[in-house]
């Protein structure tokens, strides 16, 4: 079984998202996974949120719908899904308008990854519960299904009521990945999606763990998507052990090519050059290739080792 592969980013420019995305497509990349959200606090709660690191305010924050329209228009193969769309901080109507014209953008290449989110202070901002989100993105899962699938849909749930609304006449299908770690997230992820979207860096036995959650909820594999994105600092034995559990979704993690600090200085020609440096270690079909470049920017040559 040989593996597909794809990148995780968040914090990048809007425009570097479109640059790399195409740099991607070119070395053989299969998909660009894009992180989402909406503010980053300047005064962060001490102990509010996990991983206070990941959303800090000197991020670059861009609009998730447009970066993905953008990267779908530029590219022909790649396939582009939120990585994860904060559903619960948005109506799962305004949710499925977006998803559909991404699929319509893309060709079949959209995928929708979603999760339920863990920044308070984002739904404070918009006004949103914080403490339903969970159930709510149930909800939204259910109805964003319907409104793509075409035809008038009313709906009354515990979180969302609503007289007949239609959001396409013709169906639109795109599948819909869920994000989250612990067991009821998975759990979640298996009964109500078509795939499931790792945290960077679990360990095999975390991975057969929630491969094996998925098998009991399911009954099997066939038909649905694990994506476990890599470590930071992964080895090719790493990829192989993945590989060895069935895992042939593999996503690389931006942070293995650059740091916290580069995420901003480095220009897209740099970044594309690190990007090709890692499709050549993993033996991708345009890893060899020295004519990559961002749009209107200098060739990316000259690749030499890998990220160091």
């Amino acid at each position: 079984m040989s593996p597909s592969f794809g990148i995780a980013m968040f914090g990048h420019s809007a425009e570097q998202h479109v640059a790399i995305g195409v740099a991607a497509e070119q070395l053989g990349l299969s998909d660009l996974w894009i992180g989402e959200h909406i503010a980053a606090p300047v005064d962060q709660r001490e102990g509010l949120y996990h991983g206070a690191d990941i959303v800090r305010d000197d991020v670059e924050l861009s609009d998730i719908w447009t970066v993905c329209g953008a990267v779908l228009a530029a590219t022909t193969t790649l396939r582009v899904s939120p990585g994860v769309l904060i559903a619960p901080l948005r109506h799962p109507a305004s949710t499925a308008l977006a998803a559909v014209s991404a699929a319509r953008i893309g060709g079949g290449r959209f995928q929708l990854g979603v999760g339920a989110g863990w920044l308070e202070e984002e739904f404070e901002l918009i006004g949103m519960e914080f403490g339903n989100r969970f159930g709510r993105l149930s909800e939204i899962v259910e109805i964003v299904r319907l409104l793509a699938a075409g035809g008038p849909v009313s709906y009354s749930g515990r979180y969302y009521e609503f007289p007949a609304i239609r959001t396409t006449h013709e169906p639109a299908p795109f599948p819909i990945i869920f994000g989250g770690l612990s067991e009821p997230a998975v759990r979640r992820a298996a009964q109500l999606g078509d795939g499931w979207y790792g945290v960077p860096g679990l360990d095999l036995n975390r991975v057969a763990e929630v491969r094996d959650i998925v098998v009991e909820e399911r009954g099997t594999l066939d038909g649905y998507q694990l994506h476990v994105r890599l470590s930071p600092d992964f080895t090719l034995y790493d990829v192989d052990r993945l590989v060895e559990l069935g895992i042939d979704r593999i996503v690389v993690p931006w942070e293995s090519l650059w740091s916290s600090k580069e995420r901003r200085t480095l220009d897209a020609d740099a970044k594309i050059e690190r990007l090709q440096a890692v499709a050549e270690r993993l033996g991708l079909r345009g890893g060899a290739s020295s004519e990559l470049s961002a749009p209107g920017g200098d060739v990316a040559a000259d690749v030499g080792v890998g990220h160091p």
